[in-house]
Order: structure tokens, then C-alpha cells, then sequence
């Protein structure tokens, strides 16, 4: 155990251009840390293997992936009563003036800004946290309101709420839930992680 205040071990990854300079994949440091593009934080992460296997929102991987799944479950049921999902070109847009509507729309909006960052600082979890976020946003708006006619609530999962649903209303959340699946499907696909249609 090292003794000076400002002296730690971390477990450092070999960069790719040293290959063959050392014989292990890691290297111990036990200088004072210091920023660089290999190295951005001196905390080691910590895998919790039971959570990992857990199917529940503690689970942030499960809770992320059944945003996809969720959505995917809405445009079989759409699909099975001919509902066609527009595009945001034949959609109103403009009806999607509701505070937890208006929360997704600026989410997703951010998502390139995430990403580039993300890249550019080696720091993945700036986009994991980003769609833990966007899937928190997404529960809280699929449960408080419809997106397809009252006749579809117990096939696709969604709220029975007491709330009245015009048809461009509905076209235009069926956009806006397509947006939010792709982005959560191009983040999933980022992290090397499955984007499922079916949970």
C-alpha cells in the first residue's frame, strides 16, 4: 500500500501502438496521475455479475434495451391494425406540445453533441448515462400516455389513461417514438451492445 497522499495504483491498458514493447496486457502506474487519451479516470469500475443478470430496471442494460423492445412491440400492434407509422415530413409536428413530449424532442436532440464528446474525451459512459437518461424519459412518457387509439392499450403495453387521442396526434408520437428507438439503437449498437426487438 503506497504511502504518500498523491501516490495510487491504477490498472492501465497497454496502448495499441506498444504492442510488443511489454509482455502483459497491463501496466501498473504508481506515479501521480496524471489526464491523458489512455487514461481519464483513476477509479477501477466494478462489474456486479448478479445485476447483470437481473431483467429488471436496476438492470441499467435491461432498462435501456427494453426502450427498443418496447417500441418495437408498438409497431407490430400498429402494423397488425394497419396503422402506418409516417415520416417526419408527413407528420404534424406541431401537436407534440406536451412537457414530457417536449422533454424526448430535446433529448434527442443532443444525442450527436453526446456522442462526438464522448469520443473525443475516450469516455464511453458519457453515452451510456445519456441513454439511461433518454430510456427514464421514455417509461415516464409511454406510461402516462397513449400513442395508439384506446383499442390497442392492453396489446402494446400502454397506460389506461383517461386521455382522448386525435389521429395526428397519434402519427405524430408514432414519429417521435420512432426517433427515440433509433437513437437508443445507434447508442446500443456504439457500446457493442444488442438492440432487441422482443423481451
Amino acid at each position: 500500500r503506497p504511502t504518500e497522499p498523491w501516490r495510487c495504483y491504477w490498472a492501465i491498458p497497454v496502448p495499441p501502438w506498444s504492442a510488443g514493447m511489454h509482455t502483459c496486457s497491463m501496466i501498473i502506474c504508481t506515479k501521480p496521475w496524471k489526464r491523458s487519451r489512455w487514461v481519464k479516470s483513476p477509479k477501477i469500475p466494478f462489474f456486479d455479475l448478479e445485476l447483470a443478470k437481473q431483467r429488471s430496471s436496476d438492470n441499467p442494460v435491461y432498462y435501456v434495451q427494453y426502450v427498443h423492445a418496447r417500441i418495437a412491440s408498438l409497431w407490430r400492434v400498429a402494423a397488425a391494425r394497419g396503422i402506418a407509422c409516417p415520416t417526419a415530413s408527413e407528420a404534424d409536428l406541431t401537436v407534440l406540445t406536451d412537457p414530457d413530449e417536449l422533454a424526448l424532442i430535446r433529448k434527442l436532440s443532443v444525442f450527436p453533441e453526446v456522442l462526438e464528446a464522448s469520443a473525443l474525451a475516450f469516455e464511453p459512459h458519457r453515452l451510456t448515462y445519456y441513454l439511461q437518461q433518454l430510456a427514464a424519459l421514455l417509461h415516464t412518457f409511454y406510461n402516462k400516455h397513449r400513442i395508439l387509439p384506446p383499442a390497442a392499450d392492453q396489446e402494446t403495453g400502454e397506460a389506461p389513461v383517461a386521455e382522448e387521442i386525435a389521429p395526428k396526434t397519434t402519427a405524430a408520437r408514432l414519429v417521435l417514438m420512432r426517433s427515440v428507438q433509433q437513437v437508443v439503437r445507434n447508442g446500443l449498437t456504439v457500446l457493442g451492445i444488442s438492440a432487441p426487438e422482443q423481451m
